[in-house]
């Protein structure tokens, strides 16, 4: 066993696991900072298109609650911060017929927003009501309030709340509404891009004090018995000798623990071992599709997809709704869903959202975001000709609605650069990219998400609390504010750090 005692040991060099260390370092503590991937950032990643200097985040985008986002203040006072826009202009929103203009659907989305919050959060109640799945919960809005509105904001207004999945990265049939919608601390700016960020908090890390040793993964944390509990080991895959240390840090993601992925010695105490078993988790993926230059108009940075159906099942869907006022809620709930089936994987058949990169960035491309059951099933087919077949019908109905030339040219073969012809008029596509965080090993999806029953708030006080005052926790599912953000992330790093701190001193 070696004689090396670190202060403290962090798990994970994600954005929360570089703070923490770099907060650490950076008051003379010593600090390894052990990952099981060959690359920092974690859940930030940020890659190379088909050029070099086309470069996407595949996983957080944006600095979110930039009124109170202490991340994105400091990357503001930074000289070498990592640039931003705030790329905040109402979407163009789409279906399967064009654009849809018209129907007053921020005013409906408002007013369902307020309705959730009146029915879970009306002090006059005396007891909770029960949490459902957010389609339920629209469904009795407009079983309540359909009266009060046209058949277009009846169908499109469900259908745009249902954007919702594309924040938590959950089905409506599986989120919970009563955690669907919730407010903003002020606008969101797109971030250009990530690495600049984790890459500068890596390099605080003082390296007389400091270490990240990647392609290590930790397989158990536990108390060292001959010490009475005053140094803690780091058990790490193929080493017998474990790492020792007076503290450590644990910012692996949520899914992980729930999968008991790290063994800990005592095991988890209950109330984390509870908690864990109250929430789920997201799984947001993205696709980026590379064109070799922009020949459509740019209206907007955002694009909506909306699902579609047929027009007679979606005059079905409104009947039942305008004539609904005897039928029960629960049984409305199940003759909708049976009116909305649809084939499992089609791209009409939920919400995506396009950023047109060209407008946000200058980059001819456009990301985009989907939500369950679509991720699993487009990161499992790790084909780009596949991937574009069955995303063309979408992308060519939004290239036709910003007045680019048809079709779409398939040119991801290519690898020089494209000279455009009289012949080849429409939009060349030169390389698509996929994220695959549902089959990351180190993932296993996106973020912490409610499903109905879910309870955020015991997740996040019982992780924060720690195992011990040795074993502590960090990410994005330990806190309250930021939850889900990388700046959330960031501020469990520092929450951490100084608890540590604290108890040196102490």
């Amino acid at each position: 066993m070696t004689d090396i005692i670190y202060d403290t040991v962090v798990v994970g060099a994600g954005i929360a696991g570089l703070k923490a260390a770099s907060v650490l370092t950076s008051h003379g503590k010593t600090c390894l900072v052990v990952e099981a991937r060959d690359r920092i950032g974690g859940r930030l990643h940020t890659v190379a298109g088909y050029k070099e200097t086309n470069r996407y985040d595949l996983g957080a985008s944006w600095h979110h609650d930039t009124l109170t986002n202490r991340l994105f203040e400091e990357e503001v006072a930074e000289d070498k911060g990592a640039p931003f826009v705030f790329d905040d202009n109402d979407p163009v929103i789409i279906d399967k017929s064009g654009e849809i203009k018209d129907v007053s659907l921020r005013l409906v989305v408002d007013e369902i927003e307020k309705f959730i919050e009146l029915y879970y959060h009306n002090d006059m109640e005396e007891f909770p009501k029960p949490d459902v799945a957010l389609y339920d919960l629209l469904i009795l809005y407009l079983q309540k309030r359909n009266r009060f509105m046209t058949d277009e904001q009846i169908w499109y207004g469900f259908q745009y709340a249902r954007y919702m999945e594309l924040w938590h990265g959950v089905s409506w049939y599986d989120l919970s509404a009563r955690d669907s919608f919730f407010g903003h601390q002020g606008r969101n700016a797109f971030v250009l891009n990530y690495d600049i960020i984790y890459r500068r908090i890596a390099n605080s890390i003082k390296e007389t004090l400091g270490a990240i040793r990647l392609n290590t993964k930790v397989t158990k944390i536990a108390r060292d018995g001959n010490k009475s509990g005053q140094e803690q080991l780091v058990y790490v895959e193929g080493s017998a000798d474990p790492i020792r240390c007076k503290y450590v840090i644990v910012t692996i993601p949520q899914s992980l623990l729930s999968r008991n992925e790290v063994v800990f010695e005592p095991p988890l105490i209950s109330n984390i071992a509870e908690a864990l078993d109250k929430m789920h988790f997201g799984a947001l993926g993205k696709v980026i599709f590379e064109f070799e230059d922009c020949n459509w108009d740019l209206p907007s940075s955002k694009i909506i997809s909306m699902a579609h159906v047929p027009s007679d099942v979606r005059r079905s869907f409104i009947e039942q709704i305008r004539s609904s006022n005897n039928i029960k809620w629960v049984d409305l709930v199940q003759i909708t869903k049976e009116l909305l089936k649809a084939k499992e994987h089609d791209p009409w058949n939920q919400p995506l959202m396009f950023v047109n990169l060209q407008k946000t960035t200058g980059i001819p491309s456009f990301m985009m975001l989907m939500a369950p059951p679509l991720t699993q099933y487009v990161e499992s087919l790790h084909d780009k000709t596949r991937t574009f077949e069955f995303f063309k019908p979408v992308l060519s109905k939004i290239l036709e609605v910003f007045n680019a030339p048809s079709p779409i040219v398939n040119h991801m073969s290519m690898t020089d650069e494209v000279t455009r012809s009289p012949e080849v008029s429409g939009p060349i596509l030169r390389n698509i990219i996929v994220t695959d965080w549902t089959n990351d090993e180190f993932a296993k999806g996106a973020y912490s998400a409610c499903y109905p029953g879910d309870d955020a708030l015991d997740v996040c006080l019982a992780l924060s609390g720690g195992q011990s005052s040795k074993v502590r926790f960090a990410g994005e599912h330990t806190i309250l504010d930021g939850a889900g953000c990388a700046y959330g992330a960031w501020e469990s790093g520092e929450r951490e750090a100084l608890f540590v701190l604290d108890k040196i001193g102490k």
